[in-house]
């Protein structure tokens, strides 16, 4: 939260996830403040969420603390688990210290999950509805137990998606001039998502990009249905097409 660190773990995330036809509804930022974690977690489980994941606090110093800031909001002790102490045991090859054992100690009733690349394992826990997955911050480790561990939990609890995306680039026309049109589509076309970007070239001109996705029954179709009545009505105004810019930012 001092600007020191990028979350790369959150964007990654979420377009994985979206890919696969899955959204992630909020994020929240928390500092390694175990009132804080406690704070915003209750509020979170309040809402009867199907899964909660975080990120980072997981491994051997003083500052990691998000375990234990779980454990206390859930009521539960903290525990030696005997799988995660052989995984971690097996990761440093038996030189374990009182700062690795501290990775194995999970919330009461709490299940490991493998970490394939790093020592700290993952952490699943079951509060009632909610299924609270806790992952290490190094975005590799991040990324692999998600793969292998989350992804699979997710589709099997809330079922297979279809999905599919587009863009388009326009120039000529304000964004102003597009919001209506965009308007349109979206009656016309239940359930698909339009959402313009302003962006920025170095050639000077303007271009909108507008983001295209459905996920639901033929999505495929949805949003070349939707690419279509867009670039036709924008045409009208005025609007001109581009190919992907290579300077292109948002």
């Amino acid at each position: 939260m001092d600007g020191r660190v990028a979350d790369t773990n959150l964007t990654w995330f979420g377009r994985r996830l979206k890919i696969l036809g899955f959204e992630i509804s909020r994020s929240y930022t928390v500092r390694d403040d175990l009132d804080e974690i406690q704070l915003v977690l209750k509020a979170i489980l309040e809402e009867d969420p199907l899964f909660v994941v975080t990120c980072g606090g997981l491994g051997p110093t003083w500052d990691d603390i998000t375990l234990q800031g779980i454990a206390e909001a859930l009521g539960r002790r903290l525990k030696v688990n005997g799988l995660a102490r052989e995984w971690t045991s097996r990761a440093v090859k038996g030189k374990m210290t009182p700062e690795r054992l501290k990775m194995a100690r999970l919330p009461e009733g709490a299940t490991p999950l493998r970490n394939r690349i790093g020592v700290a394992p993952g952490v699943l826990i079951k509060e009632g509805h909610t299924i609270l997955i806790s992952l290490p911050g190094v975005p590799e480790e991040f990324a692999g137990i998600v793969e292998h561990e989350v992804i699979p939990r997710i589709r099997k609890r809330l079922g297979p998606r279809m999905t599919a995306e587009s863009d388009l680039y326009v120039c000529g026309i304000p964004e102003a001039n597009a919001a209506p049109i965009v308007q349109v589509v979206r009656k016309e076309i239940k359930g698909i998502y339009v959402k313009t970007h302003v962006a920025y070239s170095t050639t000077r001109k303007i271009p909108i990009r507008i983001h295209l996705s459905y996920t639901g029954k033929n999505a495929r179709q949805k949003v070349e249905e939707a690419r279509a009545k867009l670039g036709a009505m924008l045409k009208r105004i005025g609007g001109v097409f581009l190919r992907v810019p290579s300077d292109l930012r948002s």
